[in-house]
């Protein structure tokens, strides 16, 4: 739990530095899919590695614990991660309106009239 903790807390600071310009979700994003790795990945590679090996089964033992502790660890950390999210600044999510003089084969583009609420894109 200690070295998973850790490379999270890492994963966690580098990331959720604002030169970098990542968002909340892709903060959260990149400590969860950086640090966590699966069985679906681990034991194809250790048949790879110890091809031959007659006692592979002792060796996949640490990865059969450590990917159940890695989902413990993700659900425990949830509350705590979902209140950092909650408290930080609102980004407006950008609502597609489309004009009645649309015909679909255009890209949409940003614009901001008086008439229209503020980071709505209209198609055409």
């Amino acid at each position: 739990f200690s070295i998973q903790l850790s490379f999270m807390l890492l994963t966690f600071t580098v990331s959720s530095r604002s030169a970098l310009g990542f968002s909340p979700a892709d903060t959260v994003a990149i400590v969860f899919c950086s640090t966590h790795k699966s069985l679906t990945l681990g034991i194809p590679m250790l048949k790879i590695v110890f091809e031959g090996y007659e006692h592979l089964s002792l060796i996949s033992v640490p990865l059969l614990i450590y990917h159940p502790a890695q989902i413990l660890l993700g659900s425990v950390l949830v509350p705590t991660i979902r209140a950092w999210m909650s408290s930080g600044p609102k980004v407006p999510i950008p609502i597609l309106i489309p004009t009645p003089s649309c015909d679909g084969g255009c890209i949409p583009t940003l614009t901001s009239p008086p008439s229209l609420l503020p980071n709505s894109l209209v198609c055409c």
